[in-house]
């Protein structure tokens, strides 16, 4: 039986996603009776009775100083979040690291301690002290310092939910529409898109907007004080998102991972930016024709309804190399990497 950590933090800031890819990893490698840990902070917001709803058990680390950055921690901070780690365990065979603030400082006071490290990363940071270094973004890396052995990159290695695979739908022509920008979505960017969308040139279509737990104005969203007749306001709550997929003909989302999932189910998804980050990923998967990049603050009403209108998504081509990509099952890949490469 092999120990494997997982260090992944959630919040009110942070969001979801690092937590969600990495319970997906996980419960592919707990098949192979692993004994898995997940090593998390215990902030505002956090998803922990998530980790331990998916039979995970969760240590709160309590002796990090509060950082108020998500990325790039302080050297201090850093080491103190080891030191934490290995104090708790001598003898680690993986460690699984999806955090922004951990760095090079930090898998370095950890090598010692266990026999590999897996680094998920969403930039193009110094990949130092790792052996496998995975990051699904598209854009180009430059940084060639110390490459890990290996390197998963691209489109290749999702982590999203097991369960996800290609839904066949017939086109319909009262179109239903899912809107979602994550547990958190800082920049309000769902109430400018209601604001669009509240116009007679979107009445045939049935709106069903998802409201994130950690969203500032989750409770003006369910008070009543929107009255759209063809827009349903639905909490972050469904777990069988392959069921409810099969009503929805158009998506909407943030550069994250429910993006990801809706590109595992076949949607050619409409994809808002929320940050710097959000739009170099954004646009790289828009040039090769993932997704469809959409700037909230440029788009015009007329512009958004031909652009709904106009969408394809890849279950209605199943044959299309992007379409063949996207139903590799690439959760299963990545787990047979690491039990291949781990000792």
């Amino acid at each position: 039986m092999k120990l494997i950590i997982f260090r992944a933090d959630s919040s009110d800031k942070i969001g979801s996603g690092h937590i969600f890819r990495c319970i997906n990893l996980a419960k592919k490698l707990k098949r192979k009776n692993n004994r898995i840990l997940f090593i998390c902070q215990n902030l505002k917001g956090n998803f922990i009775n998530y980790i331990k709803k998916n039979k995970f058990k969760v240590i709160i680390n309590k002796n990090v100083s509060k950082e108020k950055k998500i990325y790039n921690w302080s050297k201090k901070n850093q080491i103190k979040d080891a030191n934490f780690l290995t104090n708790k365990e001598k003898k680690i065979d993986l460690i699984v690291s999806d955090h922004y603030g951990l760095g090079s400082t930090w898998r370095k006071k950890i090598r010692p301690f266990c026999k590999k490290i897996f680094l998920i990363d969403d930039f193009d940071r110094n990949k130092e002290f790792c052996d496998f270094y995975l990051n699904h973004n598209q854009y180009h890396f430059k940084n060639n310092l110390k490459k890990p052995k290996i390197n998963l990159c691209g489109i290749n290695y999702l982590l999203t939910g097991n369960n996800l695979k290609f839904i066949k739908k017939k086109i319909n022509l009262k179109k239903n529409i899912f809107f979602y920008m994550g547990s958190v979505d800082s920049k309000n960017i769902t109430l400018k898109f209601v604001k669009l969308i509240n116009d007679i040139k979107f009445k045939d279509y049935k709106f069903f907007i998802m409201i994130g737990r950690n969203n500032r104005l989750k409770n003006y969203y369910f008070s009543n004080k929107i009255k759209i007749s063809n827009v349903k306001f639905i909490e972050d709550t469904i777990d069988n998102f392959q069921s409810f997929y099969k009503k929805i003909d158009i998506t909407f989302s943030g550069a994250n991972t429910t993006m990801y999932e809706q590109l595992k189910f076949g949607f050619k998804p409409f994809v808002i930016p929320q940050n710097n980050l959000q739009a170099r990923i954004s646009k790289n998967l828009h040039d090769q024709k993932y997704i469809n990049l959409l700037q909230i603050k440029n788009i015009k009403k007329n512009s958004l309804k031909k652009m709904i209108d106009r969408n394809i998504n890849f279950f209605f081509k199943p044959n299309s190399k992007i379409s063949k990509k996207l139903r590799i099952n690439s959760v299963i890949k990545i787990a047979h990497i690491i039990e291949k490469n781990t000792i």
